[in-house]
């Protein structure tokens, strides 16, 4: 018998992969990536230029009032996805401010 959080993790995989199988993987172990801010950061997708897998731009949504901490630790989250990947995925990111509440 499979555990549930297998199957639940294969199929959002499958549904969130339509846009790109990187933005699935990042949203999926977002709590394991970068755990330390995860209560006030959500992965909103990673856009790339002409289906190239590198050079892309990873979108985030800020909880109020972390904008600025959330800026200055980005390198740190740009280290942290590329290292999950395994090479240079994401070359920069872009914070939407007045996020959730």
């Amino acid at each position: 018998m499979k555990k549930l959080d297998t199957l639940t993790y294969s199929l959002a995989e499958n549904c969130l992969s339509k846009n790109n199988l990187f933005e699935a993987k990042l949203i999926l172990n977002w709590d394991k990536i970068f755990s330390k801010y995860s209560h006030v950061v959500k992965p909103i997708k990673v856009q790339f230029m002409k289906k190239n897998n590198k050079n892309g731009t990873l979108v985030l949504e800020v909880k109020r009032g972390f904008e600025l901490e959330i800026q200055m630790e980005q390198v740190k989250i740009l280290n942290l996805a590329n290292n999950f990947f395994g090479f240079k995925a994401i070359d920069k990111i872009k914070i939407i401010k007045n996020g959730y509440n």
